[in-house]
């Protein structure tokens, strides 16, 4: 009897390693050796080469003050934390794509055991705390952003581990690594910043009534100022201009554009379709386990608040990268509503779980399924060989002090060296910083003002005619 119970024991720890290892291959099904056609993942990179060559972060910060200047696509500089972590990786393998999406993966392998504690922490059983993991281990969305060599998985890391640490912190080494984790969050995105309101709304009243309590209130704040003093006072920072900018002239109507649009991101999260309805119908179930039993997790709720808040205002819309550190608790605080019912209408103990399993199965069935017919797609745009063989072009032949229109800078700045500014139209050449311009191949030349300078498959280099006297 007591080996069986030993074994029952250890069931939920050997599925989350199920889980884990499935979670892992998946993941790495959908990494391929180049990157899609964004243009984020290139500053980051650009910055960790900045950390792990030596260069100078404020002359980047300098030459994109001025080409955001012109067209504001983002910060002129991103926090520092993550190019930070990803620079030892560039520094050994160099731009090897797989590497650093490797990289960046570990971070959301490493969140699911994290997962799997802190729910256990928040009172769940090693079962539904398993399967609720799983949910977010095994979800398409996750699963497919391995391919992306951007910021969101050591942050959601760094959320998950604040928001466990908030909870079992105790002692005074552990306070400090609080404060370190709260760092952490913070110099990752700026977003970070909101774990400290939720470190003093899971504070208030609890130290109180433990020996010592004062004391150790004040050390994780106090570490996470110091830290952040030191940073801000060594390294250059990029974030203030976009922030201004993005609440420059701020409407009300976005909290009513804002809303439905999240309410069907959720639908789409969870392999619903895209129907604000179904969007709806989890943010209930959502709304209803926080009602019925979050009242004993005023950190969480406090993190889920205002980050919700954050989204809700953001005068733009976000993909679902940024409801990463949501998802979770949305599978949870489902979860809790499914445990309330059950008590109250006195189920069968375990009916919670097993009707967590029902839901899942289908959804996990659905999930891995679109996962392996998005691995097999080429998703590799910015890294293609035509467009290496114009980094290389660029590079090589035009003068150093250059300055390249293109549609994607950031990019171009990073695999060729030189700068760049968003120019997509030829026409908008005569009026743009740059000299030159790299534009699709299929735009009309006529009356735009510049010279064929050379063609390339899908893409044409033009010049622009010196200004006459």
């Amino acid at each position: 009897m007591k080996a069986s119970r030993s074994l029952i024991r250890f069931l939920p720890p050997i599925g989350l390693f199920l889980f884990g290892v499935a979670t892992v291959y998946y993941s790495l099904l959908c990494i391929d050796p180049g990157h899609d056609w964004g243009d984020d993942f290139a500053l980051y990179i650009h910055q960790a080469q900045c950390f792990a060559h030596g260069e100078s972060l404020q002359a980047l910060l300098d030459w994109n003050r001025i080409s955001n200047a012109e067209t504001p696509l983002g910060p002129d500089l991103y926090p520092c934390g993550f190019p930070f972590l990803l620079s030892p990786v560039y520094a050994m393998f160099g731009l090897d794509f797989v590497a650093l999406k490797v990289f960046c993966s570990l971070f959301f392998w490493a969140s699911l055991p994290l997962l799997y504690a802190y729910f256990q922490q928040l009172g769940g059983s090693a079962w539904r705390s398993l399967v609720a993991a799983g949910f977010i281990g095994l979800n398409i969305h996750f699963l497919t952003f391995s391919n992306q060599v951007l910021s969101d998985f050591p942050f959601l890391f760094a959320v998950v581990l604040s928001l466990y640490l908030i909870k079992t912190a105790r002692t005074p080494r552990a306070h400090v690594g609080l404060g370190i984790a709260l760092f952490s969050a913070y110099w990752i995105r700026d977003a970070g910043l909101l774990l400290v309101p939720t470190l003093a709304a899971e504070q208030m009243g609890r130290y109180r009534r433990e020996p010592g309590g004062s004391r150790r209130f004040w050390l994780p704040y106090t570490v996470f100022g110091l830290l952040a003093l030191g940073v801000h006072g060594v390294l250059p920072q990029g974030g203030a201009r976009h922030w201004a900018r993005l609440f420059e002239g701020f409407d009300g109507k976005i909290l009513a554009d804002n809303g439905p649009y999240y309410t069907q991101l959720l639908s789409e999260a969870f392999r619903f379709d895209w129907e604000f309805s179904h969007g709806l119908f989890i943010v209930g179930a959502f709304v209803f386990g926080l009602a019925v039993r979050g009242r004993p997790q005023p950190g969480l709720l406090t993190f889920i608040g205002l980050y919700a808040l954050l989204l809700l205002f953001w005068p733009h819309h976000q993909g679902q990268r940024f409801l990463f550190p949501l998802h979770p608790w949305v599978v949870w605080f489902v979860s809790e509503g499914l445990v309330f019912v059950e008590r109250r209408l006195q189920l069968p103990e375990g009916w919670a779980v097993a009707t967590l399993v029902l839901i899942g199965i289908p959804y996990v069935q659905k999930s891995l399924s679109w996962t392996r017919g998005v691995a097999l797609e080429d998703s590799n745009a910015v890294y293609s060989e035509e467009l290496q063989q114009i980094y290389r072009y660029v590079q090589e032949q035009l003068p150093e002090d250059a300055i390249v229109g293109f549609v994607k800078p950031r990019a171009l700045h990073l695999f060729s060296g030189v700068r760049s500014v968003y120019l997509e139209d030829p026409q908008r050449l005569s009026t743009s910083l740059a000299e030159y311009a790299l534009i699709d191949g299929t735009l009309d030349l006529a009356d735009c003002g510049c010279t064929l300078v050379q063609s390339f498959e899908h893409w044409e280099l033009v010049q622009k005619h010196p200004i006459q006297p």
